[in-house]
């Protein structure tokens, strides 16, 4: 077999002619499937009323379902809100919004990498010292630095990909690190890992719905979503070899580096383990 690769095209992660999954794409079917018609409609309503005055007018006329049935409570709001053409007009410029931000938020990832690339080093926010960026050809978009990761250099690597060695090889999962620090000290090899997150608005904590099983003791939302993103990136490391250190993710504010936010992350064994026996399950149940 070959190596694993990712071209950005389909955003696809491969190994010969295996097709394999993402980490994104994994978490994701363990959510809500998120309702993008409903939840830009609900925007154009916070926007046109401001978000208090939405949330008590639906308060007021359904009480505490958060979510009103859209047949009832659409035609209720478009008429507050002067009619259903003057929402929608709203609601298309919040959809193209969202699609912008993918747009902006993927070009930014590429100016920080080759931010780093340029400057040849990184300094580790953790420890505090400056690690030289290490980088290979790649005959892809992406690929790994090798299939047995546990031979990297220590030093700095900008969207580096990993894979889960835990899981067999036609059916692991794959991720990109934004950034990943290799440190050994005393013959441990220690990971310290960050990831880009570029928002409209920062990650919040909500608790509305459950994740499905077996994660359905956590709540489904951003702030959950990128922890287990970065806890898996961590437990993969640590399939090669590796001994988890630190790790986070950083808001921005759609880009804007001014206005940003830092999540520190705990990595979460128990939740990614559930996750691999769960694909497991399934895999040889199939």
């Amino acid at each position: 077999m070959g190596k694993i690769g990712f071209v950005e095209d389909g955003h696809k992660y491969f190994i010969d002619d295996v097709i394999l999954r993402g980490v994104t794409t994994v978490l994701g079917s363990y959510s809500p499937e998120f309702d993008s018609m409903y939840t830009s409609r609900v925007s154009a309503y916070k926007s046109i009323l401001t978000e208090d005055e939405f949330k008590r007018l639906r308060k007021e006329s359904f009480g505490f379902n958060y979510k009103p049935d859209e047949a009832v409570m659409f035609p209720l709001f478009d008429e507050i809100c002067g009619g259903s053409e003057n929402v929608e007009v709203t609601q298309n410029s919040i959809l193209q919004d969202w699609l912008d931000v993918g747009t902006r938020g993927t070009s930014l990832h590429k100016d920080r990498e080759n931010e780093s690339i340029a400057r040849g080093f990184e300094i580790n926010p953790w420890t505090h010292t400056s690690f030289p960026v290490i980088t290979f050809p790649k005959a892809f978009d992406n690929e790994v630095y090798n299939m047995d990761l546990s031979i990297i250099p220590d030093g700095y690597y900008t969207e580096f990909l990993v894979y889960d060695k835990m899981l067999p090889l036609e059916h692991t999962v794959c991720g990109t690190i934004d950034r990943l620090w290799v440190e050994t000290v005393d013959g441990i090899r220690y990971t310290d890992t960050g990831d880009y997150k570029f928002n409209t608005k920062a990650p919040e904590e909500s608790k509305y719905n459950r994740m499905h099983k077996p994660l359905s003791h956590l709540w489904a939302n951003k702030v959950m979503n990128y922890s287990l993103q970065a806890s898996w990136y961590q437990q993969m490391l640590k399939s090669h070899g590796f001994v988890p250190r630190n790790s986070e993710f950083t808001w921005y504010s759609d880009g804007d580096s001014t206005e940003s936010r830092r999540y520190p992350v705990v990595v979460m064994v128990k939740e990614i383990e559930a996750i691999r026996q769960d694909l497991l399950q399934k895999i040889y149940n199939s």
